[in-house]
């Protein structure tokens, strides 16, 4: 019981903080938080690699707290109406949600990867 009371917090978290990306930078709130959620999501896969963290733990992080503050759902509304208006908008915002968020998650899993071998003897 008390994992589960974890994980809806740590959603709660995560969209409030999607809610007040959004409203509080509403050109590139929805980019950010997406960008800051896959970062998490490489770190944390990465010590889940390692078996530097509990996996209960990873589970947390990556379903409720970055599962939750990541929103490809706005993305694709917002594609969606570009794409009538600007389709060349449309498909940068696309490649910019999805590019940069794969870069950074992988760039998490290696900066991870990466500073735990070299501190292990």
């Amino acid at each position: 019981m008390t994992m589960l009371v974890y994980f809806v917090l740590a959603s709660a978290a995560g969209a409030v903080l999607r809610y007040l990306a959004d409203l509080y930078l509403p050109r590139r709130g929805i980019l950010l938080v997406n960008v800051i959620g896959s970062a998490i999501a490489g770190v944390v896969t990465g010590l889940g690699w390692e078996q530097v963290i509990d996996e209960r733990v990873a589970l947390i992080l990556l379903g409720g707290f970055a599962g939750s503050l990541t929103t490809y759902s706005t993305v694709a509304l917002t594609t969606a109406q570009q794409s009538v208006e600007r389709p060349g908008k449309a498909i940068m915002t696309w490649l910019q949600h999805v590019g940069l968020s794969i870069l950074v998650c992988y760039l998490g899993f290696i900066a991870v990867i990466s500073l735990i071998s070299v501190t292990t003897p």
